[in-house]
């Protein structure tokens, strides 16, 4: 019986080592992270929208980050050929690729409480949709700089219709 109870107590003996050990690397990672510096902040970007030199009336621009540029991909609505993004919400420094879309006429519609012949009329419509890169639109891109509020303009064409 005594061999038994003294291999039970270097057993536990052996478990609370490790259970020390553990709880001295999970602090010591604890407080390694805490003293990492804080990711960078979004930084404000507002613009302009155009398409084919009138505003984008409904659309949404998206902020994706190219790779090497950390954070999140930001996404805003652009109404009346503007955009605003503040600081909270906005991109982190680095470079991003741009992609803007248009909102298809029948869904502004059913969105401002138009008539169902409305949106029956505008669904009926062909899509506007704006030029993609592989329709010859150059691609767009944006440099974020830490610090500094963005403002910027974008010029675009409509895709042909098929």
């Amino acid at each position: 019986m005594k061999l038994q109870y003294s291999a039970r107590r270097v057993t536990s003996s052996r478990y609370l080592k490790r259970l020390w050990l553990i709880l001295l690397l999970s602090l010591s990672c604890g407080w390694h992270a805490g003293c990492q510096s804080e990711p960078d902040s979004g930084q404000s970007v507002v613009g302009r929208v155009f398409v084919e030199g009138a505003p984008l009336e409904h659309g949404v621009i998206t902020l994706r980050p190219l790779q090497g540029t950390p954070g999140p991909k930001v996404v805003a609505a652009v109404r009346d050929g503007e955009f605003q993004i503040p600081a909270e919400q906005g991109p982190w420094p680095g470079k991003f690729e741009v992609l803007i879309s248009a909102t298809p006429s029948d869904v502004q519609a059913v969105m401002s409480g138009a008539s169902h012949e409305e949106i029956r009329k505008r669904a009926s419509e062909p899509p506007r949709i704006i030029a993609s890169p592989k329709q010859g639109a150059t691609r767009q891109h944006l440099v974020v700089k830490a610090g500094e509020s963005m403002e910027c303009e974008f010029h675009l064409k409509w895709a042909p219709v098929r």
